[in-house]
């Protein structure tokens, strides 16, 4: 993980809609949330997680780039405002739909 970000306050409210997005956005369950904020504020290092290479999922470096995302989005409000409304979610999933809905027409 990068050692230049900041950790994060565990008693700022904005922490935990950061982490929730952060998950969705790198589609991981919800369950490692209580990681990811240990890692964001401290209280686990990320030196004590190591890959392991197997290919698991998630993968230990799967969860420090979540933290990371969730620690440059506290710092910084584009982000933060880009990890809580992903735009580009929208705009894929309209994308997909509309693929869809002509191979429908099509047939």
């Amino acid at each position: 993980m990068n050692s230049a970000l900041p950790l994060a306050d565990i008693d700022d409210p904005r922490l935990q809609p950061l982490i929730v997005a952060a998950l969705r956005a790198h589609k991981l369950e919800t369950s490692w949330e209580g990681t990811i904020s240990q890692l964001a504020t401290g209280k686990m290092s990320a030196r004590s997680m190591h890959c392991c290479g197997s290919g698991c999922r998630p993968c230990v470096q799967e969860l420090l780039r979540c933290t990371v995302d969730v620690l440059c989005a506290y710092h910084d409000p584009a982000q933060e405002r880009a990890l809580l409304q992903p735009s580009g979610l929208r705009g894929r999933l309209g994308g997909l739909a509309r693929r869809a809905a002509n191979r429908l027409a099509r047939k």
